[in-house]
């Protein structure tokens, strides 16, 4: 059994759970770990013709994320 702990802002997609018997069993969507996500006013290719610029929002929401799942981590321990 699995428990949702985010989803996206509509709520449609689960971008991360955590198993309800077992708590370090985590299910992320996303590479937090990847750094250039907070450089400012970077943008990724997403096709040869089109790219995305995350905005203040969404690198907040990693950088947030990332520090509670390594509270997470450290509480398990």
């Amino acid at each position: 059994m699995i428990d949702d702990v985010l989803t996206t802002m509509d709520g449609k997609v689960i971008e991360a759970f955590e198993h309800i018997e077992f708590k370090n069993v985590y299910g992320i969507q996303f590479h937090t770990e990847f750094s250039i996500l907070y450089k400012d006013s970077y943008k990724f290719k997403i096709s040869p013709t089109n790219s995305i610029e995350p905005d203040n929002d969404t690198k907040l929401f990693h950088i947030l994320f990332s520090k509670d799942f390594s509270n997470r981590l450290i509480e398990q321990n």
